[in-house]
């Protein structure tokens, strides 16, 4: 008889151990696995709070920006201490009176157009302050001013459909009929822009139309910037612009429509144009504007007359004048856009900013300023402003954040309207705002503890 031979029991055992080896690395590999996608996670989670943590304290550098731009637009503020906090001075119960707003004002040369480097302990910020009266305000400008810079017919009366009220449109036009119509359907806002990027609402107006320089050329001739690119409407716009209806020494102006004829007198007008602007018999004249007065009374007005109107009158009782353009601050391009301002009169105006209008009147010894031409600009002007823009680039560890904020000046009151980020990252505001990449100082505001 064959023996049966048993098999060999430690072959058996070789085989359990592999096994059970085997299933001991897949456990392992499994929580390596695990544990790499929760430290992952975990990291990616903690660089996400990080991220939203330098966001916020970019937010708040750039309220301290805004907060310095206020300290510097209070009347005779000429300097900060180095250890003076941008965000710790309370400006509530500080007044400011408006008189005259030059380009050689204190906060015009606050942070020297983006060179200066604020260190607020560990974060920073670089800003520039702008005259929002430099700019051409896109709530009062004509469609025929658009077309100036290059826009075509339809898309200035588009701009001025959706922002004007009534529901018919212009020609070339476009009100809620159109727009409702669209996939995702909305009304026409039928009211003033709140910021420039709400152009983008309207029709036949594209990011490119924006913010990119038009290839039709308009009417007018622009002048490359610093950074050599040619302006975009975004370039020469604001969304809010506000001048004070003022004298130049912020006195009171005299109402022509309420005023008798010996009231202008006593208020610097003569005789001779006192009777043409209120005549003693008759019903008289309803004045809807300074440039009416030009266009009617054109050829009987002298030098001093034409200064008088403009130094004294106003047809409204508003305090205010909205979209009025600042011919002490405006460069060459805006005011090229104005019906009426050639190439050589914004030539001769920008020239003379340099030791500035001190009054309004004193535009008429401008060469090339004439009754005709008063009698487009008279409305559009001014030598002040209430409203401006802080432009700010702020600074939190490796995030960098451009912001735009707004400060008004009501009742002699500076105040933050508003801060928001700018529709482009830091280093393409640094370039659309001509600014050098790099700063070239810098001014400790509160020292690290």
């Amino acid at each position: 008889m064959t023996p049966i031979l048993a098999k060999p029991p430690r072959r058996k055992s070789r085989r359990r151990s592999g096994q059970a080896l085997l299933i001991a690395l897949g456990v392992t590999l499994i929580l390596v696995s695990i544990l790499t996608v929760t430290a992952s996670s975990q990291r990616t989670a903690m660089q996400a709070q990080s991220a939203r943590m330098s966001q916020r304290r970019t937010s708040l550098i750039a309220r301290s920006a805004a907060e310095l731009a206020i300290q510097y637009l209070m009347e005779g503020k000429s300097g900060i201490s180095g250890t003076t906090s941008a965000a710790s001075t309370s400006t509530s119960t500080s007044t400011v009176t408006t008189t005259v707003t030059t380009l050689t004002d204190d906060w015009a040369t606050l942070g020297d157009t983006g060179a200066v480097k604020f260190v607020v302990g560990s974060d920073s910020f670089r800003m520039q302050v702008v005259d929002t009266c430099s700019l051409m305000d896109i709530n009062q400008t004509t469609p025929a001013q658009l077309v100036t810079m290059g826009l075509t017919q339809e898309q200035a009366d588009c701009i001025n459909d959706y922002r004007t009220a009534g529901e018919t449109p212009a020609a070339d036009g476009a009100k809620d009929s159109y727009y409702n119509g669209l996939a995702n359907p909305y009304n026409a806002k039928l009211a003033n822009f709140d910021t420039l990027d709400e152009l983008l609402l309207v029709k036949g107006i594209t990011p490119d139309v924006l913010y990119d320089p038009q290839t039709s050329t308009g009417t007018v001739t622009l002048q490359t910037l610093t950074n050599g690119a040619t302006p975009a409407l975004y370039d020469l716009c604001t969304a809010y612009a506000y001048a004070p209806n003022t004298t130049a020494t912020g006195g009171t102006r005299v109402n022509v429509n309420t005023s008798t004829a010996a009231q202008l007198v006593q208020r610097g007008i003569s005789p001779t144009l006192a009777a043409l602007l209120r005549p003693a018999g008759g019903r008289p004249t309803t004045w809807t504007s300074l440039g009416q007065i030009f266009t009617t009374l054109g050829g009987n007005l002298s030098q001093a007359d034409q200064r008088a109107i403009l130094n004294n009158l106003t047809v409204t009782a508003a305090t205010q004048q909205e979209g009025a353009l600042n011919i002490n601050t405006a460069s060459q391009n805006v005011l090229m856009t104005v019906p009426g301002i050639t190439s050589d009169i914004a030539t001769a105006i920008v020239a003379q900013q340099q030791s500035g209008f001190s009054t309004l009147g004193a535009i008429v010894s401008v060469p090339g300023i004439s009754t005709r031409v008063l009698g487009t600009l008279a409305n559009r002007i001014s030598i002040a402003s209430t409203s401006f823009e802080a432009r700010i680039v702020a600074t939190a560890g490796s995030t960098q954040t451009a912001y735009i904020a707004i400060v008004q000046v009501t009742a002699g009151v500076p105040k933050i309207v508003s801060i928001s980020p700018a529709p482009f990252s830091a280093a393409q505001m640094i370039s659309r705002w001509g600014w050098e990449s790099d700063t070239t100082s810098e001014t400790d505001l509160v020292q690290s503890s």
